[in-house]
């Protein structure tokens, strides 16, 4: 239960964060006047690698999408244990697979 409510934390804080740094990009992409590639990518990651901006946001929108990746594995893993608990409780044998006598 704990893992499950850890998934979905992260889950919805990675998905919130990154639809937040999307928004905010879309919003300050309509001001630039000249960019190379992906304008929306362009306003996350800006035009200097390594300046402080670009460290900030693209760092932010890659660990929020990190997030939200290692959130939904946690909650399919635990999904899929249930699920293999679950069929294993339910197996029955056919009685065509045991020897006739």
């Amino acid at each position: 239960m704990k893992t499950i409510l850890l998934g979905g934390v992260l889950t919805l804080a990675g998905a919130l964060l990154s639809g937040l740094i999307l928004v905010s990009a879309a919003i300050t992409s309509s001001g630039i006047g000249s960019w190379s590639g992906n304008k929306l990518m362009y306003a996350i990651f800006q035009e200097q690698p390594l300046s402080f901006g670009s460290v900030v946001i693209g760092g932010m929108f890659l660990i929020s999408v990190l997030m939200w990746f290692v959130g939904v594995v946690i909650l399919f893993q635990e999904w899929y244990l249930e699920w293999a608990e679950a069929a294993d409780a339910q197996k029955v044998t056919s009685p065509l697979s045991e020897d006739v006598k």
